[in-house]
């Protein structure tokens, strides 16, 4: 993958920061040396202060002798050393392969936690609205109550004409402070689910990204594999054994790969000269293809329908409409992990809206609901009053 790490920037929600924390040390980072390199180094340390105590003893060895005793010993741990480190390559790999199949898993978990926070956050929101104005909807509903009891038939004589005026001009007043209250609780739920979902979708796109710059710097199973079976080739080895095994891929599958073969890949990305010439100098060789991921498929407009717009009382601020759309285009490497970063981001993303057009759709009905049965409530009192006046 990438040669040295990149810095992932979260100033979004993070409530700590790293960005400034080195990943490794000046030490850690300079080349060391392997473990059969330090047993080599113990072997020639060992035989060179054995013949410096057979020559303090007079008795020099040959150039090319050493006592029995000490080559079966060092021959002895070189067989200790090789088969440690074969057992430890063999752990490594095995830990690379199950490391790569948890990428495949992780964005997907990563990204679906962004959903449900955001939920969370809006549904927990929206509740503390929708308590506040049930506490005075109730309360208007029993001054409603205490209204509609005031007018009993008694109320039809001449001489109650005044009392039928006054509860009028009370219920009309009742009336018209729950109708406003109500397209005011109604923008103010939908415009939080509006300011939420815009929140969501900025920080899912940053979360991608981020998520696409790690998978770009994580150590992959071909990243291990000797330079003649890197980047994809089958090729036999002595680690086979220990090779990952792929799903066979369907007809439709095999087919699309040969088009690409012939054809090319159309969102192919070339290195850059910087890229190509970190990969010279470290004597490597590129083992993924880069891709310019496409963005999601649709982003919505997150607003409020314009119906309740149009309905809203006047000198109610909609919400600013974003400057710029962010589909999350991004280049970075081409791997399974990465395709599942994609397709994660894509279906996450179209799940949170289709729940937030539910949703909205929802609250939207259900306010408007209640603003018609007050209207009709108001109608049908005056018309009720009315005839009391005629009979009077």
């Amino acid at each position: 993958m990438q040669l040295a790490p990149q810095p992932v920037k979260d100033d979004m929600e993070a409530s700590t920061k790293y960005d400034a924390d080195a990943p490794v040390d000046a030490a850690s980072a300079a080349v060391s040396k392997s473990f059969l390199d330090i047993t080599k180094q113990f072997e020639v340390q060992c035989v060179a202060d054995t013949r410096a105590l057979f020559a303090a003893e007079g008795k020099p060895l040959d150039d090319h002798s050493i006592p029995d005793t000490l080559q079966a010993y060092l021959h002895e741990q070189h067989e200790k050393s090789v088969a440690y480190v074969r057992h430890q390559v063999a752990a490594y790999r095995a830990q690379v392969h199950a490391f790569e199949a948890a990428l495949a898993t992780a964005p997907r978990v990563a990204m679906e936690d962004i959903v449900r926070r955001a939920k969370s956050a809006v549904q927990s929101r929206v509740g503390a609205v929708e308590a506040a104005f049930q506490k005075q909807f109730l309360a208007w509903e029993g001054l409603k109550d205490q209204h509609r009891a005031k007018l009993t038939p008694d109320l039809c004589s001449p001489n109650q004409v005044a009392v039928v005026e006054g509860l009028c001009v009370k219920e009309a007043t009742r009336t018209a402070a729950m109708q406003e209250a109500i397209r005011a609780v109604r923008w103010q739920v939908l415009v939080e689910y509006v300011v939420n979902a815009r929140g969501f979708h900025r920080r899912l796109v940053a979360v991608f990204r981020a998520m696409m710059s790690i998978l770009d710097t994580c150590t992959m199973t071909a990243d291990i594999q000797p330079p003649a079976a890197s980047g994809g080739a089958e090729g036999s080895n002595s680690h086979e054994d220990t090779e990952p095994t792929h799903k066979r891929k369907s007809l439709k599958r095999l087919r699309k790969a040969l088009r690409k073969l012939e054809q090319g890949d159309p969102l192919a990305v070339e290195l850059s000269e910087d890229e190509r010439d970190a990969l010279d100098e470290a004597n490597e060789t590129q083992r993924f293809p880069k891709r310019a991921w496409p963005g999601l498929p649709a982003v919505p407009a997150f607003d409020v329908a314009a119906s309740i717009k149009q309905d809203t009382a006047d000198g109610v601020v909609p919400p600013a409409d974003p400057a710029d759309v962010d589909t999350a285009v991004c280049v970075a490497y081409l791997t399974d992990a990465h395709r599942a970063a994609v397709k994660s981001r894509n279906e996450t993303h179209a799940a949170y809206c289709g729940w937030l057009d539910e949703t909205m759709d929802a609250m939207g009905r259900k306010y408007t609901t209640l603003l018609r049965e007050e209207e009709l409530w108001f109608l049908n009192w005056g018309k009720l009053t009315q005839s009391m006046r005629q009979d009077s």
